[in-house]
């Protein structure tokens, strides 16, 4: 089974087989490439990894955020389910205007609810920088947007013109002794902390001291050093919830 997550930033890929995934990879999201490009491409990756080449029939879960890319990756196999807001869950979704969740976050949570405890927060560090948040009796209540890591910086060097783009490293202090640090310490720390706060604050107004942090996204690499302990990373939280939400779509197809 392919899985494919689709950001508006980065596109995640995974193979799977007999339930577990195999083998994993990146590429940029780029809206213009075609179907057959994404064939191609596939099928390299695939042979690469001596995986069995794609076909018509090879079955393809889903989940984008990018509507020209979904329209392309749609044609790529008769077989493709396209993650949607609908979706059955483990779970219980019970927030206003269910049909506007993205179906990342549905993914996020039902891979988070099988590895890990409820209450819960999943923190997913992608162009936007969402948390999602599960009560005791496992039902997603909502959460928070905010603008993400990477457009926050990227706002920050389009409008001070003397701040270049900067290497991002761990710094042993909080203060940055020079301008190469301070914009490293301020961006990564800055995030991290925003993150962190509102995750208290969640805690403190559900009056929770025993729930679970799962950090994730394409952004969890660079700012993951930053994130409190507790925090629990774990980088392919959606393509395991593409996984198991399409292994159920197809048994019931069969």
């Amino acid at each position: 089974m392919l899985l494919i997550d689709v950001g508006n930033t980065k596109t995640a890929l995974a193979w799977a087989e007999r339930g577990k995934i195999v083998h994993s990879w990146k590429i940029a999201t780029q809206a213009h490439r075609l179907k057959d490009e994404y064939v191609v491409f596939i099928n390299q990756v695939f042979k690469e990894k001596a995986l069995p080449a794609l076909t018509e029939t090879t079955p393809v879960v889903l989940c984008s955020v990018v509507p020209k890319v979904t329209a392309e990756l749609k044609k790529i196999s008769e077989a493709v389910f396209v993650l949607h807001s609908g979706i059955e869950t483990s779970f219980k979704v019970n927030v206003e205007s269910p049909h506007t969740i993205g179906a990342d976050r549905l993914a996020d949570l039902e891979a988070a609810l099988q590895h890990y405890h409820a209450p819960l927060i999943v923190v997913d560090f992608g162009t936007a920088t969402t948390l999602s948040v599960v009560n005791e009796n496992k039902e997603f209540i909502g959460g928070l947007i905010c603008p993400g890591f990477g457009i926050s910086a990227e706002a920050l060097f389009e409008k001070a013109a003397a701040l270049s783009s900067i290497h991002y490293s761990k710094s042993e202090s909080v203060i940055g002794f020079n301008t190469q640090t301070a914009l490293s310490n301020g961006v990564c720390m800055g995030h991290a902390s925003m993150v962190e706060a509102l995750v208290q604050k969640i805690c403190t107004e559900r009056k929770w001291n025993n729930a679970q942090v799962v950090a994730t996204g394409g952004a969890l690499d660079s700012i993951n050093q930053y994130l409190p302990k507790h925090f629990i990373p774990h980088e392919h939280l959606a393509l395991h919830g593409l996984l198991s939400l399409g292994q159920k779509q197809f048994a019931k197809q069969r």
